[in-house]
C-alpha cells in the first residue's frame, strides 16, 4: 500500500490551507497510508523524522515554505527527503517565484490552472507539473462529520434556499494595493534588457501600463506582459522575477473587477449576500439590497452556498482553470454564474455544463441572466441546472476524485523513473 506524507507549512486566508489539506487527507486515508506533520518555524523538530525515513511514496504541501528551509550545512531540506515532493500551488505561480526557482533534486508542482502549469513548466526546473483543481465540499459533511450525506441527499430545493445570490471573497484596501504597485520597500531587480537596476518608478510605470492593456478574460497576465515588454531577447531567467515584482497588478485587477461586478448587482437592486472582509468599507454598504457579512472559516461558507439559489463567481484571474468556489457551488446545488474560461468548465458526457457565463466587459448581460434565473418563471430551468451541477461535480470535482488523481500522478512519476 502506498504511503503519503502531508506537511502543513503555511496557513492561508480564512484557514483555507489547513482545510484543503484536511479534505485531501480524509480521502487519501481511504486509499493509502497517510501521515501528517504540522510544521512551524518554532518547531523544526517535527520535520526530523522526515529526514530519516524512506517509507514515503510522496510528500505533499500546499503553497509550501519548505523550499526555503536550509539545514546547518547550507543544504536544502527538501534535497534530503527520500521521496518526491509536491508543492500544491493554489495561486498564480508568480506569487511563489522565490520558492519555485530553487533547482531541487525531486521537486514537483501541482497547478489549479492549465496556464499556471504551462508557466511553471516554462520557467522553473521542476521534475513535473500537473493540473489538479481543488475539490468541492458538501455542506454539513465538515461541520457534522458523523452525519455524512451525498451531494444529492444534501441538495436543498429552490424554495428551501433563503439567499437569492451569494458572493464570497475579500476586498483589499485600495491604498494598500496602490502602495504595492509603487513597490515600496521592495528590492530592485535587474532589467532583462540591459542588466541595470530597474527603479521603483519604472516598475510603477510598467504596472500602470499593464493594468491599462491587460484584459484578464482575453489572456493571462504573462502574455500581456510579454507583449508589453519591448525586448525580444530570451527572458526566461528574469521574466518570472519581473512577474513576481508586478504581483500587485494581479491584485489590483482582481480587486477592481470584484468591485465593479458587485456594484452593478447593487445598483440593479438584486438582492445579494456578500461574505468577506473589506466590503463594509465600500459603497456597497449603502445599498439596502446588499447584505455584507464578515469573512468566516471555510467550512461555514458551504452552508451559505447550500442555502443560496445562485453563486456569483468573479474569477480570481485564472485564465484556464477551475476555482474551488465554482466546484463548491456546483456540488451544493447552487446555480453558479462565472466569468471563468468556459473551456475549463466541468461538463457531462454530452459536453453540456450547468454553469452560466458572463464577461466583466458586459455586465448588463450578466444582470439579465441573474434576473432570469432568479425569476419564478425559471423554476424548471433552475431545478435542471441545480441537479446537473450536483451530478457533474460529484463525479468530477469531489475530494475523492482529487485524492485518486493525485495518487495516479505519484504512480505515473514512479513509473517514469523506473523506465
Amino acid at each position: 500500500m502506498m504511503k503519503i506524507l502531508l506537511i502543513s507549512s503555511r496557513e492561508l486566508c480564512y484557514f483555507s490551507g489547513s482545510f484543503f489539506l484536511d479534505c485531501i487527507q480524509k480521502e487519501l486515508e481511504k486509499l493509502c497510508e497517510v501521515e501528517r506533520v504540522e510544521f512551524s518555524e518554532t518547531n523544526l523538530d517535527a520535520l526530523q523524522a522526515c529526514l530519516d525515513s524512506d517509507d514515503y511514496d510522496a510528500i505533499l504541501d500546499i503553497n509550501s515554505k519548505l523550499p526555503y528551509l536550509i539545514l546547518d550545512d547550507n543544504s536544502r531540506f527538501l534535497d534530503h527527503l527520500h521521496a518526491p515532493f509536491y508543492n500544491y500551488i493554489l495561486d498564480h505561480p508568480l506569487y511563489h517565484h522565490p520558492g519555485l526557482v530553487f533547482p531541487l533534486r525531486d521537486y514537483h508542482a501541482l497547478a489549479i490552472d492549465r496556464k499556471h502549469k504551462e508557466y511553471m513548466e516554462r520557467y522553473y526546473a521542476l521534475q513535473s507539473v500537473e493540473y489538479l483543481p481543488l475539490g468541492g465540499t458538501i455542506a454539513g459533511n465538515v461541520t457534522a462529520p458523523a452525519q455524512q450525506k451525498s451531494a444529492i441527499e444534501s441538495r436543498k430545493t429552490r424554495e428551501e434556499r433563503q439567499i437569492p445570490l451569494l458572493f464570497t471573497g475579500t476586498y483589499l484596501d485600495p491604498q494598500m494595493v496602490e502602495a504595492e504597485l509603487q513597490g515600496r520597500g521592495q528590492a530592485n531587480l535587474l532589467s532583462p534588457k540591459s542588466g541595470d537596476a530597474i527603479s521603483d518608478q519604472k516598475y510603477y510605470e510598467c504596472s500602470k501600463d499593464l493594468i491599462e492593456c491587460w484584459n484578464p478574460e482575453a489572456e493571462p497576465m504573462e502574455d500581456a506582459l510579454q507583449n508589453l515588454l519591448a525586448s525580444n531577447e530570451d527572458v526566461r531567467v528574469t521574466f518570472p522575477e519581473v512577474m513576481n515584482r508586478l504581483y500587485a497588478v494581479d491584485r489590483y485587477k482582481r480587486n477592481e473587477t470584484r468591485r465593479e461586478v458587485l456594484l452593478a448587482v447593487a445598483k440593479a437592486v438584486i438582492e445579494c449576500t456578500v461574505i468577506g472582509e473589506g466590503w463594509e468599507k465600500t459603497e456597497l454598504s449603502r445599498y439596502p439590497n446588499v447584505t455584507i457579512l464578515p469573512g468566516c472559516p471555510m467550512e461555514e461558507i458551504f452552508d451559505y452556498m447550500a442555502n443560496s439559489r445562485m453563486v456569483l463567481d468573479v474569477n480570481p484571474l485564472f485564465f484556464d482553470g477551475l476555482h474551488d468556489r465554482v466546484s463548491a457551488a456546483m456540488v451544493n446545488g447552487a446555480v453558479c454564474i462565472t466569468n471563468m474560461n468556459p473551456d475549463a468548465a466541468p461538463r457531462d458526457e454530452a459536453g453540456e455544463t450547468p454553469l452560466l457565463f458572463y464577461q466583466a466587459s458586459d455586465l448588463d448581460a450578466m444582470l439579465l441572466k441573474i434576473r432570469e434565473m432568479l425569476s419564478d418563471s425559471s423554476c424548471k430551468e433552475w431545478e435542471a441546472r441545480s441537479l446537473a451541477s450536483v451530478e457533474i461535480a460529484s463525479a468530477q470535482c469531489s475530494w475523492n476524485a482529487v485524492a485518486k488523481h493525485f495518487l495516479e500522478i505519484v504512480k505515473d512519476e514512479k513509473r517514469r523513473k523506473e523506465e
